[in-house]
């Protein structure tokens, strides 16, 4: 069997005291070079909503992690949320947000950099803060 180590750095974090029942992975491959561009618009533009929602109790909380070392995706967010509806419903509502503060031409710039991406949703089993 294959085994395969990565090593990330946090670029971002936001967590509620509630633990989660899922949590939703994505993993995106942006390019290193467009990476600090892609990071800074993100902390401008997308990562206040998703914090609001953390702090409306829409979303147990997630991190954004940047790659540091290891295989081809670059940056990995975790989500934790209590099932996957209310995740559904949360993501709609803050691209649908995102949508309204950013101009389309913008936000198919930063859509265009993330060159492929994959999601997973896990079950949490246990998790200590």
């Amino acid at each position: 069997m294959a085994h395969k180590d990565n090593i990330y750095s946090i670029a971002h974090s936001k967590q509620s005291d509630k633990d989660g029942s899922i949590l939703v992975a994505w993993y995106g491959k942006i390019d290193y070079v467009d990476l600090p561009d892609y990071l800074e618009h993100a902390k401008k533009h997308v990562f206040p909503i998703w914090d609001k929602k953390v702090d409306d109790g829409e979303l147990h909380g997630y991190t954004v992690l940047t790659h540091a070392w290891g295989d081809e995706w670059t940056m990995v967010i975790h989500y934790e949320a209590g099932d996957i509806p209310s995740f559904q419903k949360v993501w709609s509502s803050v691209f649908n947000e995102y949508g309204k503060k950013v101009s389309k031409t913008s936000r198919n710039k930063y859509q265009r950099m993330i060159t492929d991406h994959k999601d997973n949703i896990y079950s949490i089993r246990a998790s200590k803060r």
